[in-house]
Parts: C-alpha cells; structure tokens; sequence
C-alpha cells in the first residue's frame, strides 16, 4: 500500500540528501586518494585509473541526483550503489 508523503516528508527527505551525498563522496574520495597511492602502477597509469574512476563516480551521482525528485507527490529514493 502506497503513503502519500507528508509535505514535512519531503523537507525531512531534502534536508538528508546533502548529509547523503557527502558521506557517499567521503568513501569515493578516500578510495580514489588509495588508488593514487597505489605503487603497483606507474605514474601514468594511476594518472588514467583515477580519472576514468572520477568519470564514473561523477556520472552515478548526477544521475541520482537527476533522480531525487519529487514526481506526482511521490518520493524516489537517492539510491547510491
């Protein structure tokens, strides 16, 4: 069965996002710093790992981001696997 979500809902539901988005960045940040350190690749290597993960990690959040919104009452979930 389907709850509308309370307008007090949403504003609980917007003031976590940001809390959210920041926790999942802090993990990426910290994986993308050891990827940088890792001395089991040249320099050039890391170079292009580590942009090609940035790439990636930039096009998963804007797309959840995309997809947090609010549509016909209904809340999506910003869903960061």
């Amino acid at each position: 069965m389907y709850v509308k979500p309370r307008e007090r809902d949403w504003k609980l539901y917007s003031k976590c996002v940001p809390v959210w988005r920041d926790r999942y960045l802090e993990t990426k940040t910290t994986e993308i710093a050891a990827s940088l350190a890792d001395s089991t690749c040249n320099p050039t290597e890391r170079f292009w790992q580590t942009k090609e993960k940035i790439a990636q990690e930039a096009q998963i959040l804007v797309s959840r981001l995309r997809s947090s919104v609010r549509m016909h009452g209904k809340l999506t979930c910003l869903c960061i696997a």
